[in-house]
């Protein structure tokens, strides 16, 4: 693996591009490797327990009740007088 260092973002996107732009042909993807890698991609989601895409819990059948997600980081600390 080589590494590069890069002044800025426009530098790195300008090598990128140099790279892709010397070979041509775009790698072909089939719809079968696809499909494939979708499966993979669910299964690992399933696996890890991150399967439901949404922020929604079901919390009956005809219900659905969105989820609420923590905001902000460490709490801060309070300075002592």
């Amino acid at each position: 693996t080589i590494r590069h260092d890069f002044d800025s973002s426009e530098d790195c996107q300008a090598f990128v591009g140099a790279l892709n732009s010397r070979d041509e042909k775009q790698p072909i993807v089939t719809e079968e490797a696809e499909a494939a890698a979708e499966q993979a991609a669910a299964e690992l989601l399933a696996e890890l327990g991150l399967d439901n895409p949404t922020d929604e819990v079901p919390i009956s059948d005809d219900a659905v009740k969105k989820s609420k997600k923590k905001k902000g980081g460490k709490a801060k600390k309070k300075k002592r007088k």
